[in-house]
């Protein structure tokens, strides 16, 4: 609530909120675990959840909360089913991490369609509230179109067979310096060892602008005859006021 209080003075105010990133996580830097519900070791997520909630109900404006930003669908539904009251929320968040088959991440994400099992799961028992995809990407080891055109597959699987209302790349900007070129879809040049630092827009940044550029705020889903055809993927989306249709296209595999 201090933080949110703290940024409206300075004229940001946040639409949407999570209250802890990835809470299952147990990572070796700075972190904040939570378990389901509270055990001997960590506080709980249901807890921690109400007290926010409560609090930020005492604001005269407050932001809409998101849970539980989990590290993909099957974890989850174990938060989830520890919240006491959903109407606290607005909608479920999760990542896509350790979804799909494949023996390593990068393995995982070249293979979107090995997704599509959770997602149709995960949309059939939370259809009720909109779903947010809030963080994925390859990690490690871009590759490149193939990277990019399964980012568009990932994209499009989201939105088609789970039905999200938002799908997030994590992230926009990127040191290219560490290692990490899966991570971002602009990467940074060093700063420090390079005289005239610049940057590199990635393969992957066009894909997510095919999606981002002319599906606006308001738009809604709508049926497509034949959304799959001869490789390539297609869907279709209508303005608020049904004056406009975008359509989005992207390759089934390359």
């Amino acid at each position: 609530a201090n933080s949110l209080r703290a940024y409206k003075r300075l004229n940001i105010t946040p639409t949407y909120i999570t209250i802890q990133n990835e809470p299952r996580l147990d990572i070796y830097y700075p972190s904040c675990k939570f378990t389901p519900s509270e055990t001997a070791s960590y506080a709980g997520y249901d807890s921690a959840l109400d007290a926010v909630y409560q609090k930020l109900s005492t604001m005269e404006e407050s932001p809409k909360i998101l849970a539980p930003d989990s590290v993909n669908t099957i974890h989850a539904q174990d938060y989830l089913d520890a919240i006491w009251n959903l109407t606290q929320i607005y909608g479920y968040a999760h990542h896509l991490y350790g979804l799909g088959a494949g023996d390593t991440q990068a393995d995982k994400f070249d293979n979107p369609d090995s997704f599509i099992r959770a997602m149709r799961t995960f949309r059939n028992f939370y259809g009720d509230k909109p779903i947010f995809q809030t963080e994925f990407c390859r990690l490690y080891d871009s590759d490149g179109l193939r990277e990019a055109i399964n980012t568009a597959m990932h994209i499009h699987n989201s939105l088609v067979e789970e039905d999200v209302a938002a799908y997030m790349v994590w992230g926009l900007f990127w040191p290219k310096y560490i290692g990490q070129d899966g991570l971002g879809l602009v990467l940074i040049d060093d700063p420090w060892n390079i005289p005239e630092p610049g940057y590199t827009i990635k393969d992957t940044y066009y894909e997510l602008k095919h999606y981002s550029k002319y599906i606006q705020p308001g738009y809604s889903r709508i049926n497509i005859s034949e959304p799959n055809v001869s490789g390539l993927r297609a869907s279709a989306f209508k303005s608020p006021d049904a004056d406009t249709v975008s359509s989005t296209i992207c390759l089934q595999r390359i």
